[in-house]
């Protein structure tokens, strides 16, 4: 389901990221409602297509901690200011 993302430097086309949403196809951004639906239903089977194998991921990670009231989960760039965040609460205490 990974949609194409032009490399930086292509000749007459724009590499752009951000959490602004962007139109499906086109890249730019978009305030439609039905573009949003669309983006939102694809970001969702997403998440179900990779839920099965979180739990798989997380066996596999030093960091799991087990028997938590919460679960935090994240992925990419993100898994350094998450695990930032969680240790930060750990050390604060209950």
């Amino acid at each position: 389901m990974a949609r194409p993302w032009v490399k930086p430097g292509t000749p007459g086309l724009t590499h752009r990221i951000g959490g602004i949403e962007k139109a499906d196809g086109s890249g730019n951004i978009s305030y439609d409602p039905e573009n949003h639906q669309r983006m939102t239903d694809l970001r969702t089977d997403e998440n179900r297509r990779a839920s099965p194998r979180i739990f798989r991921l997380s066996k596999l990670s030093s960091w799991v901690t087990t028997g938590g009231k919460l679960a935090v989960v994240g992925w990419g760039s993100t898994f350094g200011p998450i695990n930032r965040a969680v240790a930060n609460m750990r050390d604060a205490g209950p």
